[in-house]
């Protein structure tokens, strides 16, 4: 971890070091940064497409001083002074001139379009004189007509006429104005991901850092829940149109990033701080630049890019939850650094146990079998060892509350007029508390049905801990050549102490777990973005190189177990569950280049014209995965000193040195011999795509992607050096994708898409090797008969564009699944086991309905009330699945029909928003509910088990109450429904989760 520690601390030198230079504030554009609008100044945003395709590495410039260069997405802009000045947009040898003329808080949005063989053509819209769009082609066309209808003079020139109105390409064409609607817009950064929306080839929905911010929200999972067809479970993962996370992946940056979670591929989304986000798409629809692995969606996660002006930023925030903060939790003896999320030494494994592991060995006494065990002496010190550096009481005490603080700055510097370096860094750093307490019932069958068995209360209180450190550096060399490296450190720790109290197999019993788990992924990627002087200086060749590492640290997790008799004494169970202390770890180090070459062409003197993408890759991955398990086995002589000591008030009462030895508790190793397991992966890729469009009103793009996946799987046993169990997947695949568009008008457009895409069997699902899921705490065995599900995508979409960034869209679609992979659950004695298996088949299909618009058509309603500065958003997605089991390899489930584990029948968001013109004021108010979903399946008869549906109010307000300062309250979960799981009719889980408060004070100072 020297590494993570060393890019923390250098991203927090490098913001305090920026907060020195002159600061300006962070547009929400598109994650640039540019200068705070001093009172009276205006902003102009350029976006540039290049045959139909956001285009890199377009240079803007406004008289003397150069804006910037247009980044990945096709953006470039930022603050100005007002006043008459000419706008120039380089492309290669291609130049716009445009002359403005801005007014105080003016905002302007161009989006050009520079195709082969055309000259460009151009839209403006101002937030003041509203839309004008010039086509620079069809003014050269009626020029030339003209010089031909017109007598030539002698001498004269019959082209001046085209000169007049604009140069042919490789000059400057300088376009006067022509106004074609008076409707003033928006300009900002919803703005810019709705024109990326509505420009993109594929089915995409979108979510701007301005749209995450004004809903308040702090991390990717629960901003995502807010996209249509999004759900989110467990407060992690998002499910994608109602699938589960199997189906879901995830790119940062375009690339593959590895997992700490040990059983699943996808990475949980709520390591993502919203901090270090631009932006996210969420694309519905295959194109052959992404994955293969491709169900519901791929979630793209866009980080921050360099400034275009200097910033600062810093905040603190304080905050609570009802229930936790200042009530009595349920806490237990740490280390002195917890505060840091990081285990220093409070939970390492004894120095011994770490070094038997490091060799590969087992942990054992000596015997026949094994002469070089272990002496008796040696085990009871090091049993004394380890209990003595362990704590296993908890207590209550009163929680705090929930603390956080960021800071943040970046800067950029023109070392000549063609060489410019730019820098960002920024560090968040919080902690949050959580008590919660939960009812249990356990349910058997009998002849009047469902009958509850048993029932538990569960009580626990978890402090998660967030650490984010993230920093780029960039380099451009004119607008030909973009150089960036972007380095991120995400850490989650989760600090639980938990007591379940309650019958299970009519046996009261009192169960605790204290737990410390790390969560974590450091990443690098270098990225270059290349101008090829070929194609009119159009192509353009990408690169990037990703090292992730992902890693999951569990040190000394105890749980142990107390049975109460008939008289109601209390001692420490004598079963399995008596006390175990487990480390466990996983490292899923990854590795990818990935490599773009996009070029455009046009036919017709560009009446159709498109772009031809190719892409290759490829992608290494090594997991390395380990628990090691012990616990204290009773070797009492004395009878009467056992039933003493287990009768003692708390564990650490117990396991002291007098009661540990050959005659009292004796320390052993219980791991499993399926507890570790190493794999890898390498994926291969080229991928070939054709986009074309027809006259500016249809477009298709088509294409197909060749895939090979090599993965292995290796569990092994550390009892036995020659006991392991390998598994494989070879496979290549050709995986096509077509897409159609048709631009009815100017402001609606239908989309077609339809794909072929697969789902492949994750690591440990490929080992019939038994483990322990530790999420469901289902012992679970793989499947080395798996096969790789195939699916079918079929997507239509209508959209209409009141303006920049008012939308309604209403889509369809539908999947069929060919051999889906399923989770069965077999009965065993005293417990549920878990497997794996294709099934035959599933569909899954629906309509996702989304709405933004800007509340100006009830000016009137509400008095003098400016209704133009309201705003409402709602989304509703209906879907509908099925699935088709095996019946030979159902094993002993219900239904052989039944929907997709995880899918919710609807998904609904509602937000009512408020922005002030002057910005002083920003407020949201906003609503989500998914329906009904089965969390798991039913066996023997019993029915499935539903999650009830539970809405969410959240709201968020945010106040600029001076020039350098402002604040930001944040409400969430107002409601507080039960949260509640349901077999048959029983509720077999209960809990609340609470109401949440957070007030956050910001210092960002302006420059004058």
């Amino acid at each position: 971890m020297k590494r993570s520690t060393a890019l923390a601390l250098s991203s927090m030198a490098l913001a305090i070091k920026l907060a020195l230079v002159p600061v300006h504030a962070q547009s929400p554009a598109t994650g640039a940064v540019v200068q705070t609008q001093p009172r009276g100044a205006a902003q102009v945003w350029v976006y540039a497409y290049r045959a139909g395709q956001p285009a890199s590495g377009v240079e803007a410039k406004l008289g003397a001083r150069v804006l910037g260069v247009t980044s990945a997405q096709g953006v470039v802009g930022g603050a100005v002074t007002t006043g008459p000045q000419t706008l120039i947009v380089r492309d290669g040898q291609r130049e716009v001139a445009i002359d403005l003329d801005l007014a105080a808080g003016e905002q302007v949005q161009i989006a050009l379009q520079f195709v082969p063989g055309r000259a460009p053509a151009y839209t403006l819209k101002s937030s003041v004189k509203g839309t004008t769009t010039v086509d620079l082609a069809a003014r050269e066309a009626a020029a030339a007509a003209a010089a031909q209808a017109a007598p030539v003079t002698a001498g004269a020139d019959a082209a001046a006429p085209a000169d007049a109105e604009g140069a042919a390409p490789g000059g400057t064409a300088t376009l006067d104005a022509i106004n074609v609607a008076g409707e003033a817009v928006r300009v900002d950064d919803q703005a810019a991901y709705v024109d990326l929306e509505r420009m993109s080839v594929s089915v995409d929905d979108t979510l701007s850092i301005e749209q995450i911010t004004r809903a308040g929200d702090s991390d990717a999972a629960v901003a995502l829940r807010r996209v249509t067809g999004l759900t989110l479970v467990n407060s992690r993962f998002i499910y994608v149109r109602g699938l589960g996370e199997r189906y879901s992946s995830v790119l940062l940056n375009g690339a593959s990033i590895p997992s700490p979670d040990p059983t699943r591929r996808v990475i949980p989304l709520d390591l993502f701080p919203t901090d270090v986000l631009e932006g996210v798409v969420v694309q519905k629809t295959y194109t052959p630049d992404m994955p293969g692995e491709f169900g519901g969606g791929t979630i793209q996660l866009r980080t921050k890019a360099i400034p275009l002006q200097p910033f600062f930023r810093a905040s603190v925030t304080v905050g609570g939850e009802q229930g936790t903060t200042y009530s009595d939790g349920l806490r237990y003896e740490g280390g002195n650094n917890d505060w840091t999320g990081r285990d220093r030494d409070a939970r390492d494994p004894d120095t011994t146990l770490d070094a038997v592991r490091n060799a590969g060995g087992f942990f054992a006494g000596q015997s026949f079998g094994n002469p070089n065990g272990f002496t008796p002496a040696q085990i009871e010190a090091v049993g004394e060892r380890l209990a003595g550096n362990s704590s296993y009481d908890p207590y209550t005490t009163e929680i705090g509350p929930d603390l956080g603080a960021s800071i943040a700055g970046g800067q950029r510097f023109d070392l000549s007029d063609d060489v410019r370096f730019g820098m960002l860094g920024s560090v968040r750093y919080s902690q949050q508390w959580d008590t919660q307490e939960e009812t249990r019932r356990y349910l058997q069958a009998s002849n009047a049905g469902l009958v509850i068995r048993d029932e538990t209360q569960l009580m626990g209180t978890t402090r998660e801990i967030d650490l984010s450190a993230f920093s780029v550096l960039g380099l451009e060399l004119g607008s030909d050549h973009r150089f960036t490296l972007t380095s991120m450190l995400l850490r989650q720790t989760e600090d639980e102490a938990r007591e379940e109290t309650g019958t299970i197999d009519a046996q009261q019993l009192q169960r605790y777990r204290l737990e410390w788990v790390e969560n974590s992924l450091l990443s690098h990627q270098l990225a270059g973005q290349h101008r090829i002087p070929f194609f009119a200086e159009m192509a353009d060749f990408d690169w990037q190189y990703t090292d992730a590492a992902a890693r999951r640290y569990a040190p000394n997790t105890r749980q142990f177990r107390f049975n109460f008799d008939d008289n109601g004494r209390r001692t420490l169970s004598q079963f399995g569950e008596s006390n175990e202390q487990t480390w466990a770890n996983l490292d899923d180090d990854s590795r990818s280049l990935d490599l773009g070459f996009k070029a455009p062409f046009a036919f017709n003197e560009g009446a159709t014209y498109g772009t031809v993408d190719l892409n290759a890759g490829r992608t290494l991955r090594d997991r390395d995965s380990y628990i090691r398990r012990y616990g204290f086995g009773f070797r009492f002589n004395d009878g009467n000193l056992f039933n003493q000591v287990i009768g003692l008030p708390g564990l650490g009462q117990m396991l002291v040195p007098q009661y540990i030895g050959p005659n009292g508790f004796v320390l052993q190793e219980v791991t499993a011999a399926t507890d570790n397991y190493v794999a890898e992966q390498r994926i291969d890729y080229v991928g070939l795509g054709v986009d074309v469009s027809f006259n500016d009103r249809f477009r298709i793009n088509a294409g197909a992607r060749y895939e090979t996946n090599d993965q292995s799987v290796s569990t092994f046993s550390v009892l036995q050096a020659n006991q392991r169990i390998d598994s494989r997947l070879d496979e290549s695949d050709v995986l096509p994708s077509f897409g159609a568009t048709w631009m009815i008008d100017d402001a609606q457009q239908l989309r077609f898409g339809w794909s072929r895409t697969l789902s492949r069997p994750d690591f440990r699902e490929l080992s019939p090797a038994p483990f322990l899921d530790p999420v469901l705490d289902i012992l679970t065995f793989g499947n080395p008969d798996l096969e790789t599900a195939k699916i079918t995508n079929i997507d239509l979409r209508w959209e209409y564009y009141f303006s920049s960034d008012e939308s309604l869209s209403v889509a369809l679609f539908r999947k069929e699944f060919d051999k889906p992979i399923e989770k069965l659950l077999l009965p065993a004695t005293g417990s549920l086991l878990q497997t794996l298996a294709n099934a035959e088949s599933a569909t899954n299909q629906g309509i996702e309905i989304d709405y933004f618009q800007r509340m100006g058509w009830a000016d009137g309603w509400f008095g003098d009330v400016d209704m133009a500065n309201w705003f409402i958003a709602a989304n509703y997605s209906w879907i509908d699945s099925e699935i088709v089991l095996d019946p030979t390899r159902a094993g002993v489930s219900t239904n052989l029909n039944r929907p997709l584990e995880g899918q919710s029948p609807y998904v609904a968001n509602l937000q009512l928003g408020y922005s002030s013109p002057e910005g002083t004021h920003e407020t949201a108010l906003s609503f989500n509910m998914a329906g009904e979903r089965i969390v798991q399946v039913g066996i023997d008869t019993q029915p499935d088990v539903y999650e009830q549906p539970a809405g969410q109010l959240d709201f968020n307000w945010k106040w600029q109450f001076a020039r350098d300062w402002s604040s930001r309250v944040r409400l969430r979960n107002l409601l507080d429904p039960s949260v509640e799981f349901q077999q048959g009719n029983i509720n077999i889980r209960e809990f609340k989760r609470g109401r949440e408060i957070a007030i956050t004070l910001e210092w960002s100072p302006k420059k004058d």
